[in-house]
């Protein structure tokens, strides 16, 4: 079957389906459309052993699976962008079992080393960027409950906006940190200057280790899942969230690497970046350094906000987020 007629006939929105390919030995192809996942299943020995290289693989993950009393070599990608270039993959591999008589594991392998884009190993974000992408999830969560999985519209910053959330003329930077005081940092001299007309927020959040209360501690992997799951009756904004994370470095097969829990340490609150703010921007360079600041690059800087936060709870809270009045207390 070629790719236009299997991802027409088999790649249903939200469907499940399977193409057999052969039956003897057996070779199945088939798609999930509710984890938007492709793959295929190689029928292979009881004693196959993944080699360690196999199962670190970025864009495709790999197991044994018994399936009906058989057992099998599954293969499977949730990257949209690489279903055409895994597709012929499958077919490859597929060609050699039937044609070379290869066992599974055999022709899998030497596919692999023709396919560059496949091999790359998976790479795990690191521990600044998680907690930075756990923030932003944490927001969006609590923004979906009070308003809605339109909500994730408001989600910007994958779209390389630079901000992380706008609303209007609202916008949000979040940041988050796992020290005891609010301090903040800021990358560049624009991350801290509102697009026009609007008005910019920081949305503090200070995580700390796990609580006695396993029902408020979370993790990274958690967020994703529970985000994900706001968006059971809308396929639609459920692929863009999915689409975002690929975008953002996270992969629902990469999420067994994003399991340190956190629990909150103090009330999120919120911080206007106004005239008032201690914002490093390159017109506060300019003069403080004359003709002399063209020559800085880039700049990374550390915000101490304690005392300038407003609070959950606060009238000022609310008035800066309205769309979170009706979650006061709630849950994360």
């Amino acid at each position: 079957m070629s790719w236009e007629n299997f991802s027409k006939a088999i790649m249903v929105e939200d469907e499940q389906r399977t193409y057999r390919v052969s039956e003897s030995p057996r070779i199945d192809f088939f798609w999930d459309g509710q984890r938007k996942c492709v793959g295929f299943l190689l029928e292979t020995s009881a004693d196959t052993v993944l080699a360690p290289e196999l199962v670190k693989l970025a864009i495709i993950a790999m197991d044994v699976v018994k399936k009906e009393n058989v057992h099998f070599l599954k293969i499977t990608t949730t990257s949209t962008a690489l279903r055409r270039q895994f597709y012929h993959f499958a077919v490859a591999v597929s060609e050699r079992l039937l044609s070379e008589k290869r066992s599974a594991l055999d022709a899998v392998t030497i596919e692999l080393e023709c396919f560059d884009d496949l091999l790359a190993e998976r790479p795990v974000l690191s521990r600044e960027r998680q907690i930075g992408l756990l923030g932003e999830l944490l927001f969006l969560d609590r923004l979906i409950q009070c308003g809605g999985v339109q909500m994730l519209d408001g989600w910007v910053g994958p779209q390389n906006e630079p901000h992380d959330f706008r609303f209007d003329m609202r916008e949000f930077e979040v940041k988050t940190t796992i020290a005891p005081r609010r301090i903040h940092i800021v990358n560049g001299t624009e991350q801290l200057i509102a697009s026009k007309d609007c008005n910019l927020f920081i949305f503090s959040i200070v995580l700390g280790p796990p609580d006695g209360l396993a029902s408020s501690n979370f993790s990274l992997a958690d967020k994703v899942r529970d985000v994900e799951s706001r968006f059971v009756a809308d396929s639609t904004r459920r692929r863009r969230f999915n689409e975002a994370l690929e975008i953002v470095g996270i992969r629902t097969a990469d999420l067994v690497h994003y399991g340190h829990k956190y629990s909150l340490r103090r009330p999120l609150a919120v911080i206007p970046v106004d005239d008032q703010f201690p914002a490093l921007t390159r017109s506060t360079i300019q003069q403080a350094f004359g003709p002399l600041f063209q020559r800085i690059e880039s700049i990374q800087y550390a915000v101490n906000v304690e005392g300038l936060e407003y609070e959950e709870g606060t009238s000022q809270f609310s008035n800066a987020i309205p769309f979170l009045d009706g979650l006061q207390g709630g849950t994360l």
